[in-house]
């Protein structure tokens, strides 16, 4: 094997010039090469520059991002995807520059691929798959109708030069952060003949990880493999043998290469990299960006979006936030705006703002851990590090009514206590299950209530006297119990109790739901402590009182009034009677429901809660004396009550509203009775840079404390965020920083590891219209035929096309003449005219024939999406297909994912089917999500008796129980949850899989710990293994997948022709097992005789 030579400047020329290339500069990204220039991404732009290396010329400029550049083969022009109107749709402009010309209209995002041999632009779109799978289509660059090229799937695509035949590959996911993946979605190569209509029966491809970007030069075919370790650049011959590798990087991956001539150019680490395939030399090309930089600038930005935590001081009067990472103290009554900022600047984040006596501690990684800090609210003195020695996220904390003490709990499962003065923390309790984050303090600061877990779904609650550090248990471990929250005066501890077992019965087979289990409880801690809502024995008749003991009374209420002064001058002492005490429980007059955010003041309990299916958020309040709840307000998203239990402030739409404890109405006022925090023009001057950088920092803090293997697959993790944390610098857009992050994490070889959104530059969106049908364009007449229109269930107003809305006379075979009176042979394409008309009303010309004469207006509402309606009718399509191949003797359900589509799609399809003999259970292409062991418990269910009524059919025990054969099928997309059905099915032995390996992602997330500017991050953090059959006390799923019992390959020909091999393959395997075994009822036995005695 012949290694790389690399291109090397001699030291003598370097001598006599004097010059030395300057450092390099920016993030350069998807290149592409054309003779001696080189294009490429950078800042969301196109930059031009010489591909021996220099200084770049900027392209273009714009908000969005503009990228996949590729030259044509003249050199003349430059294709690529810009993001102009909101959304990504494919551009034109000179190689010297200019106004970009916009060719394709669609709206739903297209990724320039490159040029065909007939000179025009490829590009990949999902238009028309109804699963989200990639097509190729071509475009002329003067302009035109695009046309599909005939693949089943495509993504990338590079023609042989000098031939018919054609390398592409299927899917694309070079965007995805998994390193050295090895999963069912692989990315394959794949060779096919378009002219002789000639298709591989499986890929060229061998090896089971990487192989993308093929790319046809000379007589081998080029492609990026990380057979090796890192991503580099290989070839092969076209039928997948002599396979070779070029380049040899050991540190960074090889990235978005792209062919011109004889010389490819891709990304490796930052930089842009040449490769001469005559030669064989690769290196770098040393590229000056002479650019201002400015998304690197300083930028105001309104911090109220990014809102994470508040708290009330002492008497209510002073709030303070913590948003976008930083602290903000603002007065809650005040005609002005007086808010501050504590916080210096962007290097760190703080959070859990707490006011302590005249100091505001916040968590904040100033020291590269969560640590407490002190900072002071006047800006007076500097800000003070209080503990020190953390390596694990700390979660919420709350400082106790004296101020001499905060609980906090952290990610090892543990709740601690931080002496304030000296910063020194003590363990409270570690749970064995969860975390815990649900504790209270007592208004007299002795005690800390918390709830710890029994089991995966009780709680029980605990109160831990901090002066003879003894845990007391206080709920029994029947019920769950949680929210702990003490009463101001020490009297009664509220909690929740998931008590309510009041079932909602299913329409269909014996299904049930407790949909609102909470009930709100007390425990009166004293045992001389009277229930609130016991009876008023003073309401009981007694005889007249003697006038000497009117005087008695008198006497006893004057010295009562004295005692009440003097006690209120006493510091408040919290008594607790452990012996009786869960006798003294009580449950409170509300109706149950969904509940949480419990806070008590003073006679009274405020509690948020959603009804079932409805995440809406209210505020409601319990008064103990009225002994009625109501609620307060609606649509909030928190709330705080001060420590005298005097204030309450809600935050409701990034903004804080101030109100009096104990109010049951929301406040209005205006003047100095505006119940409303000023906020108004709030701002704060981001400096993206150093934001980034503890974004980056934050981002591998949390995959070291959460991350399911602590030991990280065996990496160095600091060794890795060494390795990427210097490139920060080079960043000058925020899609850059998640690339760089996306990169880090992807080094965990995982699924489920994903960095999406942030504070996106985000050009304004324009809809598009779309009809809901197949449409082309009559090239004699440039009108447009609409080929089919899609209606696969008109009971749903979502799945069908406006089209066929009444009053909208349209049949396939019409063509389009006008829109909103525009003729559309005008255009190259009708979409140009449904622009920003999604949801409007769009006057349609219409007619049989492709002629203006005799045409009729419509009107019709377009729509933005034809997703749902597209991929419905691929759903009936393949019933159709089993009905037509089996006689409908075999049912089909398809299931599109493990959510909330999925449950209601199971409903939809299994009960009009479960009936049938046999049943197909197609996975494919679902994502997943989290209800796949619901849908297994429903299909597993095992008849065990039949019966039927005196007149009427017969059916199964328990009700709606499949009684039959089935048979699953699965593919490459098939992730995560789908997954776990998967390999449900396998292990429970409903039936055999069909298809192909599955994803492999299988260690579960969550998504709590959004980075600083809201940015969707997550921890692969819950790892499974399997408890039965062959895969008992093995890792279950992850990296490889779910191996089919039967592989068959999705041939490309043959799904062309409209056949579904994996599909062919399950229903011979049904129809043969029903052969075998017809799964009949069993008959009716013979009723038995009954002895009677009835006299005659």
């Amino acid at each position: 094997m012949k290694h790389a030579r690399l291109f090397v400047l001699p030291v003598l020329l370097v001598m006599l010039t004097g010059f030395v290339w300057a450092e390099d500069q920016g993030f350069l990204r998807y290149p592409d090469v054309h003779g001696d220039k080189v294009v490429f991404t950078s800042e969301g732009d196109l930059w031009i520059a010489p591909v021996k290396g220099g200084t770049a010329t900027r392209m273009t400029i714009h908000d969005g991002e503009e990228s996949y550049a590729k030259f044509s083969a003249d050199g003349k022009w430059i294709a690529y995807s810009g993001e102009y109107d909101g959304n990504q749709d494919v551009y034109l402009i000179p190689v010297s520059g200019g106004e970009p010309k916009r060719l394709t209209f669609h709206g739903s995002g297209e990724g320039v691929v490159g040029w065909s041999r007939d000179n025009r632009i490829m590009y990949r779109c999902r238009y028309n798959s109804g699963q989200y799978d990639y097509d190729i289509y071509t475009v002329s660059p003067e302009g035109g109708y695009p046309q599909k090229i005939e693949l089943p799937r495509a993504a990338l695509a590079s023609f042989e030069p000098k031939g018919t035949r054609i390398a592409y590959q299927e899917i694309f996911r070079n965007n995805a952060t998994w390193k050295h993946y090895k999963g069912g979605l692989a990315d394959r190569i794949w060779v096919a003949d378009l002219e002789k209509g000639k298709y591989g029966k499986k890929p060229i491809s061998t090896y089971d990880g990487h192989n993308s970007y093929p790319m046809w030069i000379g007589e081998r075919i080029y492609f990026l493999s990380d057979s090796t370790g890192r991503k580099n650049i290989w070839s092969m011959l076209p039928d997948g043998s002599d396979q070779k590798q070029h380049t040899f990087h050991k540190k960074w991956d090889a990235r978005w290469p792209s062919d011109g001539g004889n010389v490819i150019v891709y990304q490796h680490k930052m930089d842009l990299w040449k490769f001469d395939t005559r030669s064989g030399d690769y290196a770098q090309i040393h590229i000056q960006l002479p650019s201002e930089r400015l998304r690197t600038r300083d930028r105001n930005i309104d911090p109220s979006g990014y809102i994470t935590g508040f708290d009330l001081n002492e008497d209510g009067k002073w709030l303070a936030i913590s948003s976008r990472g930083q602290l903000f103290v603002a007065p809650t009554k005040s005609r002005e705006t007086l808010i501050r900022r504590i916080t210096p600047d962007f290097k760190s984040r703080a959070k859990s703002p707490l006011f302590v006596d005249k100091k505001l501690y916040a968590i904040t990684d100033r020291s590269g851990e969560d640590e407490f800090w002190a900072y002071d609210p006047f800006l007076k003195e500097d800000a003070q590090q209080i503990s020190k020695g953390n390596k694990m996220w700390r979660y919420e904390a709350q400082v106790s009514p004296d101020k001499k003490s905060i609980a906090y709990s952290d990610g090892d499962l543990i709740l601690w206590i931080m002496d304030v003065e000296t910063g020194k923390s003590k363990k409270v309790a570690q749970s064995e299950w969860w975390e815990l984050r649900d504790f209270a303090w007592s208004p007299d600061s002795r005690y800390l209530a918390y709830a710890d877990n029994v089991n995966q779904t009780i709680h029980q609650i605990h109160i831990y006297d901090t002066e003879i550090k003894k845990d007391h248990v206080i709920t029994d471990p029947w019920y769950s119990c949680y929210l702990p929250t003490w009463d101001p005066d020490g009297k009664y501890l509220y909690y929740l109790n998931e008590s309510n077992f009041d079932p909602m019965r299913g329409s269909y087979g014996s299904q049930f739901v407790y949909p609102e289990p909470d009930k709100l409880y007390m425990v009166l801690l004293a045992d001389t402590t009277r229930s609130p809502f016991a009876a008023d024995t003073t309401l009981l008749w007694s005889p007249e009182p003697e006038e000497e003991d009117e005087e008695k009374d008198e006497e006893k209420e004057d010295k009562d009034d004295e005692e009440k002064e003097d006690d209120e001058e006493e510091e408040l002492v919290v008594t607790i009677d452990w012996e009786g005490l869960e006798n003294r429980v009580i449950e409170l007059p509300v109706e149950a429901g969904l509940y949480f955010g419990l806070k008590a003041v003073e006679g009274a309990l405020y509690y948020m809660s959603h009804p079932p299916g409805d995440y809406e958020t209210s505020l409601n309040i319990f008064v103990i004396e009225d002994r009625e709840s109501s609620t307060v307000m609606s649509g909030i998203d928190n709330y705080d009550v001060s420590d005298d239990n005097k204030v309450v402030v809600v935050l409701q739409g990034g903004s804080f509203i101030r109100m009096d404890a104990g109010a049951t109405d929301a406040p209005s006022g205006t003047g100095d009775d505006d119940p409303a925090v000023k906020l108004n023009g709030w701002f704060v001057k981001l400096n993206p840079q150093q934001e980034w950088k503890q974004m980056l920092h934050e981002a591998w803090r949390i995959q070291r404390d959460f991350f399911y293997d602590e030991k990280m697959h065996g990496l160095d993790w600091p060794a890795v965020y060494d390795h990427y944390k210097g490139l920060v610098d080079r960043l000058s857009t925020r899609s850059e920083l998640n690339d760089l992050i996306g990169e880090m994490i992807a080094e965990m070889n995982i699924g489920h590891a994903y960095v999406f959104g942030g504070d996106l530059y985000q050009p304004e969106h324009i809809s598009v219209g779309l009809l809901g049908a197949d449409v082309s364009r009559d090239d004699a007449t440039g009108y447009f035929k609409l080929d089919k229109i899609y209606a696969p269930d008109l009971s749903f107003e979502d799945w069908n096309s406006p089209l066929v809305k009444s009053g909208v006379d349209a049949k396939a075979g019409d063509y389009i003449i006008a829109i909103d009176d525009i003729p559309c042979n005008t255009v190259n394409d009708y979409l140009e005219l449904m622009q920003n008309k999604a949801n409007k009303d769009v006057i349609l010309t219409l007619n049989r024939e492709p002629t203006a004469e005799g045409a009729l207006d419509v009107i019709v509402k377009p729509i933005s999406s034809e997703y749902e309606m597209r991929y419905w009718d691929w759903v009936q399509d393949r019933r159709a297909y089993v009905e037509k191949k089996t006689g409908g003797k075999v049912g089909y359900m398809h299931m599109s994912d493990m959510g909330y589509d999925g449950l209601w799609q199971f409903g939809h399809e299994y009960y009009a089917q479960y009936h049938k003999k046999a049943m197909i259970l197609d996975v494919r292409y679902n994502g997943g999500g989290n209800i796949a062991d619901m849908l297994l418990s429903q299909l597993n269910r095992k008849m065990w008796a039949v019966g039927r009524g005196r007149h009427g059919g017969t059916g199964p025990t328990p009700p709606a129980a499949f009684y039959g054969h089935y048979a699953i099928l699965c593919n490459a997309e098939t992730g995560s949850d789908g997954e776990t059905f998967t390999q449900g099915a396998k292990l429970l032995d409903l039936g055999p899989v069909f298809g192909k390996r599955t994803w492999g992602g299988w260690v579960g997330i969550r998504s709590d710990k959004p980075l600083n500017d809201d940015v969707w991050y997550t921890t692969p953090e819950f790892s499974g293994w399997g408890a039965i059959g062959e895969e008992k006390g093995k890792w279950l799923i992850e990296g490889p997948g779910v191996y089919p019992d039967y592989d068959i390959e999705q041939d490309p020909g043959s799904v062309l022709k409209g056949e579904d091999p994996q599909m062919d393959a399950a229903l011979d395997y049904l129809l043969k097992k029903l052969r075998e075994d017809p799964m009949e009822y069993e008959d009716e036995p013979k009723i038995p005789k009954k002895k009677v005695n009835f006299p005659k």
